[in-house]
């Protein structure tokens, strides 16, 4: 009786191993590793390479410290940073076995590129100035995308490792387009990355709207894409693509706090309209904000999202689009006692789909956790 919520919550995660039952359902998913936290630290990203290595990031919260955890083939464990300042890793990507890049932010509020292999991670510089306000965002394997402000104006950039260091690369806006911001990019080959933002467009009444951008580059230069058309927004909405994996693309359109998701698919030829947004038919999966998503087998789309349930509060939702429909997969019980969000996932190739689910009990400290979920 004398055990906190949160007791009881990492007790009940601590007890679970990462290795599913042989009687699970293809829908179930068990806790593979938590992380109780008392000062409001967490895992923001995850990516897997191969069923024996995978890797997730975050921050440890007030302490500064940036927050990696591994996963080696049976466990999930922590891992020492001494060499990292202290940060906040916000994406990460699995790109060898124990090896990964991963970006984020560092005081006084700058952009920090990380390299590990194994125990041993390091900071990589990279070619912004403090005064041009840079933000990464984006990363995938050989290329780092955000923004820059420069003439006054945010514009996209992207960064390209040469196998030495990264140099930036040009990134141009559509005729007309005023600013822009790229907000995550996807490399399929050294001659297909994509990746994908905002463009912000003046009207003729003096404002401004924002739109999808999307641009590609094809082994020499990026050269914008057109998309579909998303639903209108109110005057003052914001549209912009926010997600890419595979060939999947998820766009976030904003209008006084409403969030109003599209996914969209490349064909091989030209971007289409995907699939609805997950609504309460969908297992009462309704979703609010999509926070990560990872593509899986050809046709099919892992999303880890949150579904406002009540005043400050909310429920983390985790889905598979399997081709034809919205497959919810239940959070474990322990995991819905406060509010919580589905936070990042990533889609198993030859290897477990992994989702990190971040939750607070209420209960004063100690009362933020992390989760790391397995599906299947």
């Amino acid at each position: 009786m004398g055990r906190t919520v949160i007791g009881l919550l990492a007790a009940s995660a601590l007890a679970v191993t990462g290795t599913a039952s042989a009687q699970a359902a293809p829908t179930d998913l068990s806790v593979a590793y938590t992380r109780p936290s008392a000062d409001y630290g967490q895992l923001d990203s995850v990516s897997s390479h191969d069923a024996n290595s995978a890797w997730a990031t975050g921050s440890t919260g007030n302490s500064g410290r940036p927050l990696v955890v591994h996963w080696d083939g049976h466990t999930w464990s922590e891992v020492a940073t001494p060499n990292l300042p202290d940060s906040a890793l916000t994406t990460v990507l699995a790109v060898g076995h124990a090896e990964a890049w991963a970006i984020g932010t560092k005081a006084p509020g700058l952009p920090i590129v990380a390299h590990g292999r194994g125990a041993d991670w390091r900071e990589v510089p990279v070619p912004l100035r403090a005064e041009d306000q840079p933000e990464l965002t984006g990363l995938t394997e050989g290329w780092l995308v955000g923004t820059v402000l420069r003439a006054g104006h945010r514009l996209p950039i992207s960064l390209r490792w040469n196998g030495n260091a990264w140099l930036e690369v040009p990134v141009p806006l559509p005729a007309g387009v005023v600013e822009g911001a790229l907000n995550a990019v996807e490399a399929h080959g050294p001659h297909e990355v994509w990746a994908t933002g905002s463009a912000v467009t003046p009207d003729p009444d003096g404002t401004s709207h924002s739109r999808i951008f999307v641009t590609r580059w094809d082994g020499h230069a990026w050269t914008p894409v057109s998309t579909p058309p998303v639903p209108s927004l109110p005057t003052g909405g914001v549209a912009s693509g926010e997600l890419l994996t595979g060939p999947w693309l998820v766009g976030g359109n904003t209008a006084f706090r409403r969030e109003i998701y599209t996914f969209e698919h490349w064909n091989g030829h030209a971007w289409e309209l995907g699939p609805a947004a997950p609504t309460e038919d969908d297992g009462g999966a309704a979703v609010n904000i999509v926070r990560g998503a990872s593509a899986g087998s050809p046709g099919q789309l892992w999303i880890a999202a949150q579904q406002l349930t009540g005043s400050h509060r909310s429920a983390p939702r985790i889905l598979r689009w399997d081709g034809t429909k919205w497959v919810a997969y239940p959070v474990p019980a322990e995991l819905l006692a406060g509010s919580g969000q589905g936070w990042a996932v990533a889609a198993g190739h030859g290897g477990p789909t992994w989702v990190v689910v971040n939750t607070q009990s209420y209960r004063g400290a100690g009362s933020y956790a992390s989760y790391i979920l397995r599906a299947g």
